[in-house]
């Protein structure tokens, strides 16, 4: 089994990427479009607009990543940004919600601590929510960058009307 580093990308500019992306040790890919490689992890903030564009940039790579909601305020997200994401779940493998962490926003450097506290042995009081949401991430991001296949053998090739049923599959699915 070999597993290879996870991508994280963002559907703009400020919504956490970098920091989901230290959390977990991810390459950060910044902004993502649909032109872009797909990515592993998908990252937006809680407000509408950013949740319709992670679903229809979800809908777009193979395989869907994993969204993360990076919450933009200590305030309950508005009813239509969890309905959202609740719409969004059958289609992705998680959505999971990153928490406000206020001490996280007061730092100078967020990044770094992200990177050593939140693996501490002994970390700070405030970490723990970042830690909870870091180990779900882990788990929902390992199937998609680990094979069982050994690096040496490529994989089995599909019949055309094999990939032609999952192709439709993944639309119906997405749909």
């Amino acid at each position: 089994m070999s597993a290879r580093q996870p991508v994280v990308g963002g559907v703009g500019g400020g919504v956490g990427t970098s920091l989901i992306a230290a959390l977990i040790g991810a390459r950060d890919a910044g902004v993502v479009d649909d032109q872009s490689d797909p990515v592993d992890v998908l990252v937006c903030r809680s407000v509408s607009s950013d949740l319709a564009a992670a679903t229809r940039l979800a809908a777009v790579f193979m395989p869907h990543p994993v969204v993360v909601i990076n919450a933009d305020c200590g305030d309950k997200p508005p009813a239509q940004v969890r309905d959202r994401a609740r719409m969004m779940e059958p289609n992705v493998p998680a959505v999971l919600w990153f928490p406000w962490v206020k001490e996280l926003r007061a730092l100078a450097t967020p990044i770094e601590a992200i990177r050593h506290d939140v693996v501490a042995e002994v970390p700070p009081a405030w970490v723990m929510r970042a830690r909870s949401c870091r180990e779900a991430l882990v788990t929902a991001v390992l199937p998609l960058v680990t094979t069982d296949q050994p690096v040496d053998e490529p994989a089995p090739r599909e019949s055309a009307s094999t990939t032609e049923a999952s192709a439709g599959e993944r639309l119906r699915r997405i749909s």
